[in-house]
């Protein structure tokens, strides 16, 4: 028996499983990836600098928007 997977017709990758299926390719499902990072504590720093910097834009956002 030939698994050929489940696709969703509203998922957003659904005219990529089309393409690739008029090629004659099979659905193969793989396990998900995991990202370890490689320095911990510049990768901790970095995911709250991104975090400090969009609320910095967003409250920026808002008082420009008042005046």
């Amino acid at each position: 028996m030939e698994y050929l997977g489940v696709v969703d017709e509203n998922h957003p990758q659904y005219g990529l499983y089309r393409f690739k299926q008029g090629f004659g390719a099979t659905f193969t499902e793989f396990v998900g990836e995991v990202y370890m990072p490689f320095k911990p504590v510049t990768y901790k720093l970095y995911r709250f600098s991104e975090k400090a910097f969009r609320t910095i834009r967003q409250i920026k956002m808002k008082l420009k928007n008042k005046d």
